[in-house]
């Protein structure tokens, strides 16, 4: 279902409410603040941490399973 559960955690909470998903004309997906003055930094953050996990994950073929919870 592609979703991230991070636990309530109230400043990602926060931030989650602030973002938006915006799509380039190249296809690739960005978080956005349009319409929003919060902070999004958390969620930025998070999907940054999240996509070096799975490039670590990818490149050295570990024999676990991950979950993000």
């Amino acid at each position: 279902q592609k979703k991230l559960k991070h636990g309530k955690h109230p400043v990602l909470t926060m931030c989650c409410g602030n973002a938006k998903v915006e799509v380039d004309p190249a296809g690739n997906k960005k978080f956005t603040k349009k319409k929003s003055t919060g902070r999004i930094d958390g969620m930025v953050s998070l999907a940054m941490a999240c996509d070096a996990l799975a490039n670590h994950i990818t490149e050295t073929k570990p024999d676990w399973s991950l979950h993000f919870i």
